[in-house]
């Protein structure tokens, strides 16, 4: 591996400058000479022994102008003393300090152009490097906090069962491909742990590190030795960068691109997964995310458990993992499944066919709020005005209707969107009550962090309202998703 002239000692910065395969810069950290960061206390009685939050903002801390003349100072030289042309900086590894008593709060990430100026890396002291074994004991870690997921997502043979059943094959060996988003997410195979008793990282799929909740925001800087644990830890037979997340926006520097790239083995197939019973392609390179919503897993068990057995309709369905669990156990006898992307219904025709579904499923690619208003305007009043002699109108409204309907939107990835989203949200939900049956259920799912549990309900009661249904709200706050069921 080829070393920059820019050197770590006592008097520059703390990172070493190393070029990786894909032509960008990681850096090997230096704890004993990295930068300082004064954070602020928030007010006049704020303890000496603070917590310190994951994130940082740029008005908390009290040298900031320092640290931005640093990481200018370490980017030119990191690029050989000239300017980068395309204004790119180097973030900086920092240790934080309370700006008062000047005691160690911990290990973070500066930089200086988006609004979180510095992310909180947790369980580091000052004297520990962010190298390969220090990731590969938070991944053990991350680990053991999952133990408690369900077989399917823990299970070593889900992957192969999976693809087996799809009459696929998982290529390379029996460890399924890692997948990786900005947040670290993955599909996990695992080799055995050597130099801790913390216990062995099972395959299967599931979020094995959720960003900030396991400790490790996501960070450009540190790909390298994160990368080298995923490899030593895991031993994946291909590994993925999903680099494409509308989030990276929110760092303000245009020259962060945004792709997807495969820097490891190979992955040309879709993989299949087993969840529920039911098997499921997963296009890692192509699909939202990591190719699957994992935090779905409760809200689909719930809606496969639904009594109805009647006809279900599938908003923003992605690979009809709704629809295929409901149609499989039969809390539904046949779905219609909507998704304006046509690689999604590929995926989805895929499942369909997989389990043996496929005369059970129709699949229409359109914007589904356009698809549900048009479907709403053109449907007959709702039952209470519907009169009692008029079969043809009842026969009309019945063939119109859908015993459950699923609505789960992409969620806004800014603040400054959500006002927009969440009158989308309301617009969905009242045209699609509007189609509901008599005891029929209205599921809607957010997976954004920007609305709580009770700001849902309160959209779906309102929906409920403007469609002039009733029904019994109810709420599963573990899968945040919020259902009402239809009484007329």
């Amino acid at each position: 591996m080829l070393q920059a002239s820019f050197l770590c000692d006592n008097k520059s910065s703390s990172l070493l400058c190393l070029p990786n395969k894909m032509g960008e810069f990681f850096y090997e950290d230096c704890p004993t000479s990295r930068p300082i960061l004064l954070l602020q206390r928030r007010g006049k009685t704020e303890s000496t022994r603070r917590l310190l939050p994951p994130w940082i903002f740029a008005h908390e801390i009290k040298n900031f102008v320092e640290l931005q003349r640093k990481q200018q100072e370490v980017t030119l030289d990191a690029r050989g003393s000239i300017p980068p042309k395309d204004g790119r900086l180097t973030p900086l590894a920092v240790n934080v300090v309370d700006s008062e008593s000047e005691s160690f709060l911990g290990c973070g990430l500066f930089h200086s152009r988006p609004l979180i100026a510095a992310r909180i890396i947790e369980g580091v002291s000052s004297s520990t490097s962010l190298d390969a074994a220090f990731f590969r004991q938070k991944l053990r870690e991350a680990a053991l906090r999952r133990k408690g997921l369900p077989p399917d997502a823990l299970n070593p043979a889900a992957a192969a069962a999976a693809a087996a059943a799809a009459g696929s094959s998982v290529s390379g060996s029996a460890a399924a491909p890692a997948a990786a988003d900005r947040n670290h997410q993955s599909l996990p195979p695992h080799s055995a742990a050597k130099d801790t008793a913390l216990p062995s990282i099972p395959r299967g799929f599931y979020r094995l590190v959720n960003g900030e909740s396991d400790g490790l925001p996501g960070s450009e800087l540190l790909t390298g030795p994160l990368v080298a644990a995923i490899k030593e830890e895991m031993q994946p037979t291909a590994l993925v960068l999903r680099n494409d997340s509308l989030l990276r926006q929110l760092e303000r520097d245009a020259s962060l691109q945004s792709y997807s790239a495969c820097i490891s083995g190979e992955v040309t197939n879709w993989q299949w997964i087993k969840e529920g019973g039911c098997s499921f392609p997963v296009d890692l390179l192509n699909s939202p995310d990591t190719g699957w919503y994992y935090d779905r897993r409760e809200v689909r068990k719930a809606v496969a458990e639904l009594p109805m057995g009647g006809r279900m309709l599938d908003l923003y369905c992605h690979s009809a993992a709704f629809s295929i669990m409901a149609l499989c156990s039969g809390a539904a006898t046949s779905s219609v499944c909507v998704d304006i992307s046509s690689g999604s219904l590929e995926l989805a025709a895929a499942a369909a066919a997989a389990n043996g579904v496929q005369q059970q499923l129709v699949l229409q690619q359109a914007d589904a709020l356009k698809w549900l208003l048009q479907r709403a305007s053109s449907s007959p009043p709702p039952h209470g005005s519907l009169p009692a002699a008029d079969n043809e109108a009842a026969a009309a409204a019945a063939a119109n209707e859908f015993d459950v309907v699923v609505i789960d939107p992409p969620p806004p990835y800014r603040q400054g969107l959500v006002a927009v989203y969440t009158e989308e949200l309301l617009q969905l939900a009242a045209a699609a009550a509007k189609l509901i049956s008599s005891k029929g259920r209205l599921i809607l799912i957010d997976s954004s962090r920007f609305l709580d549990l009770q700001e849902l309900m309160n959209i779906l009661i309102d929906a409920m309202a403007i469609a002039r249904r009733t029904g019994e709200p109810a709420a599963a706050a573990a899968a945040a998703a919020a259902a009402a069921a239809a009484d007329r």
